[in-house]
């Protein structure tokens, strides 16, 4: 796939910020989970996430909490308020109305897109052919190894949809021009590795990379 637009965005924040950004290219589709078995070296605990997520998580607290609780694999987790907008029947069979609720909101838990993985995850990943984190994590379920959830109430938004595209622009600016606490920043992910991201550094946000971050902190010790 052409990932000239993502490395273009990137090259500017691996500068900046003196880090090293490494690209992985598919030469087919290979879903969401299967192409992390192309990158080398995930020996320790990593993230993966969507490439067109924006939020304010704060991803040392949430290695910390998936280490805690020893697990293979840890979901970032938000409150999404689905609006309907149309009174909602209760109706039998017959035909007879047992309920009405006008224009009710049903509030779920979703999944963020952001993962912590550890290694021994990636057994569950066949050697060849398209897999997805939702059969990762169904695989991990059905051997009853330990998967959790990290909920964060802070900002997120899926830039992919254009209604959470246009809500995320005006967060961003809100957001640059209020105080930060240590270590928070807003963050998008390209070209299948995370990366902080100004609208100095010439980074267009609605850019869509694929979905594996790399993160290779010592599992042995505490961060922070």
């Amino acid at each position: 796939p052409d990932v000239t637009g993502v490395q273009t965005c990137a090259l500017p924040i691996s500068q900046d910020l003196d880090v090293d950004i490494e690209y992985v290219h598919e030469h087919e589709p290979l879903g969401t989970a299967a192409p992390m078995r192309l990158i080398d070296r995930l020996t320790d605990t990593f993230l993966a996430m969507n490439g067109d997520v924006l939020t304010d998580l704060d991803y040392e607290e949430m290695v910390r909490r998936h280490r805690e609780q020893g697990n293979l694999l840890t979901i970032a987790t938000h409150e999404r308020v689905i609006k309907i907008d149309y009174g909602v029947l209760s109706v039998e069979s017959s035909g007879r109305l047992r309920g009405f609720q006008e224009k009710p909101q049903i509030s779920s838990t979703v999944s963020m897109g952001i993962y912590v993985l550890e290694p021994e995850a990636l057994n569950y990943i066949p050697d060849a052919g398209h897999f997805d984190l939702p059969e990762l994590v169904q695989a991990l379920l059905d051997d009853d190894q330990p998967v959790g959830t990290y909920r964060h109430d802070g900002l997120w938004f899926d830039i992919g949809r254009q209604e959470d595209y246009a809500t995320a622009a005006s967060a961003w600016l809100e957001h640059e021009h209020r105080p930060r606490r240590r270590r928070s920043v807003l963050r998008v992910t390209a070209a299948g590795f995370s990366a902080t991201c100004a609208p100095a550094a010439g980074c267009d946000p609605h850019r869509r990379g694929s979905h594996a971050s790399r993160s290779s902190p010592d599992r042995r010790r505490p961060l922070g």
